[in-house]
């Protein structure tokens, strides 16, 4: 138990230095819409349920990759299971 207690906290260890970190540095992403936050999300649920880490990574894809992430992602994911159906 003891082991399994030590593997948790240094998990949340670099979970907790990797929500500080990231592209956006956890500041709002020029061009970040609330339609985008929402979408991203509800994406980003599929990782956490806690909505402040969904948020965060919301924040990273867009400062990194522009506010048309999701939409590209969908369309990808959409083409990827006609192309397996």
């Amino acid at each position: 138990m003891e082991k399994l207690l030590k593997s948790a906290e240094q998990f949340l260890t670099k979970l907790n230095g990797f929500l500080k970190g990231g592209v956006s540095k956890g500041i709002r992403p020029e061009g970040l819409t609330d339609e985008v936050l929402t979408q991203g999300m509800k994406v980003e649920a599929e990782h956490s349920d806690d909505p402040d880490i969904q948020k965060k990574i919301v924040y990273d894809h867009v400062a990194e990759l522009g506010p048309k992430y999701y939409d590209a992602l969908a369309e990808m994911e959409a083409k990827l299971k006609g192309e397996n159906a």
